[in-house]
């Protein structure tokens, strides 16, 4: 899955390896993309829904999906779509892999940024549900948000 609400990725493929599984590309889009751009998708078989009219929504982005048959999801994606969908109340579990590594770069991808006026900056708590050392220091923690 890709968000993309203005249509500007261009994928050259309808699909791509992950972790040696073929994954098919969905394209989230928003009513700003173009028909040009949608015809693109088509063209190269790209399968897209559309969820809001500037920006996406993601509760009916989830509905979508859901109704495609894709009962849980996986984000992977960087600090801004991670907050929009905590924000949004639409996260059940977080899962994350801590390494014993830093470079301390200022410009490095933080896990949650939120974008004004898209979203807002807020406190948000979990709970830690699970923990395990994977060795030579790395931990995997997943976390419930508390209500």
């Amino acid at each position: 899955m890709s968000i993309d609400p203005h249509g500007e990725l261009a994928w050259p493929f309808n699909s791509f390896d992950y972790a040696d599984v073929p994954a098919h590309v969905i394209e989230v889009l928003s009513d700003a993309a173009s028909n040009e751009y949608k015809d693109f998708l088509r063209r190269k078989e790209i399968s897209y829904i559309i969820t809001g009219e500037q920006q996406i929504d993601y509760q009916l982005m989830l509905s979508k999906l859901y109704e495609l048959g894709i009962q849980r999801l996986m984000v992977g994606g960087g600090g801004t779509i991670n907050w929009s969908l905590i924000q949004q109340d639409l996260v059940d579990e977080m899962s994350m892999i801590l390494a014993p590594v830093a470079n301390g770069d200022p410009t490095a991808p933080r896990f949650f940024t939120a974008k004004e006026p898209y979203t807002t900056i807020r406190d948000t708590q979990f709970e830690l549900t699970h923990l395990e050392d994977l060795g030579d220091g790395v931990v995997w923690l997943r976390y419930i948000p508390k209500n």
